[in-house]
């Protein structure tokens, strides 16, 4: 059953939404205020959100990065002018409201049909987001969940460089007994794996954190 969040400050809507999406078998939670917070350990299928008065591009990168699925953008009238800003942050679609029921599910199942055999390349590298497997120096490397979310999430962001706190934190579903230092038992057993197909893309930044460097990789796999 997939699970679809629907996070918003004024849901009026909601009852409605999950009036179409419930009975197709769709998993539903509201969230509302943009409180998002406590949700975040959570795995999730769909988002869809309603556009914050500010900061819709950083709110919605947050999302994408957070969740790593898509996210639907539910748009009122005088949010409109903000739709620039939600593309650029990746939102996958939009729902103008009032809401009509047909759109939406139509929209919703396209997107999640799309999740479910999507094969994404980045910097070279393909992640199979199904299968939790990455295609690298011609072989497939099988991961666990959350090595295949710190590898996904450095490879879409290679320019930047990710602190253990950021790992911790924002890539992948921790359990509470969960500790900082086992950021770097992943990042070793990712490495460990990479190192059968002679590649290691995950570069230490010593005293910064880590970030993704597959072009320039070689056989060698340094200690954490």
């Amino acid at each position: 059953m997939e699970k679809i969040f629907i996070i918003g400050e004024e849901l009026e809507f909601e009852a409605e939404v999950s009036k179409v999406l419930i009975p197709e078998g769709y998993d539903v939670e509201v969230v509302r205020d943009y409180d998002y917070a406590l949700i975040k350990k959570e795995a999730c299928d769909l988002i869809l959100s309603e556009i914050p008065e500010d900061g819709a591009d950083l709110y919605f990168k947050d999302l994408i990065n957070t969740f790593e699925c898509k996210v639907i953008a539910i748009v009122r009238d005088e949010v409109v002018e903000q739709l620039q800003e939600c593309a650029d942050a990746g939102v996958h679609d939009y729902i103008f409201l009032p809401l009509r029921s047909r759109e939406l599910m139509v929209k919703v199942k396209c997107l999640l049909r799309k999740k479910q055999a999507q094969v994404e390349n980045y910097n070279g590298v393909l992640f199979s987001n199904q299968e939790l497997k990455v295609y690298i120096n011609n072989r497939w490397i099988y991961l666990t969940k959350n090595e295949y979310r710190i590898c996904k999430t450095l490879a879409k962001n290679a320019e930047r460089t990710f602190t253990k706190d950021h790992i911790y934190e924002y890539i992948y579903d921790l359990e509470k007994d969960t500790q900082i230092q086992t950021i770097t038992e992943y990042i070793y057993s990712i490495r460990k794996k990479c190192k059968e197909v002679a590649v290691n893309p995950i570069e230490t930044i010593w005293g910064i954190g880590y970030r993704w460097n597959y072009d320039e990789c070689d056989a060698c796999v340094p200690c954490c």
